[in-house]
């Protein structure tokens, strides 16, 4: 579906609420390390895993997904020889 985009953000242009967000939570991780260090080794390290899991998921931007279109699929066809 293509239409024209109308105003908002330039594409390409990171969205700075986010990025201010995501530092600030970097900053307040980096600045309490040794504290949470020292709780991240008092569970288990299931737990511990999933805890780092969610932290960087605030921190790192999103891998957005692929969108298939189909307007670039081409078909691949083998050709195998029986010899």
């Amino acid at each position: 579906m293509n239409r024209t985009k109308k105003g908002g953000r330039v594409k390409g242009v990171p969205n700075v609420i986010t990025s201010e967000l995501r530092q600030g939570l970097a900053n307040l991780l980096e600045s309490n390390f040794e504290r949470m260090q020292e709780d991240l080794n008092k569970v288990s390290p299931n737990t511990r895993l999933r805890i780092l899991v969610e932290f960087y998921k605030l921190i790192l931007p999103k891998i957005n997904d692929v969108e298939d279109n189909n307007n670039n699929f081409h078909p691949i066809t083998l050709h195998i020889n029986k010899d």
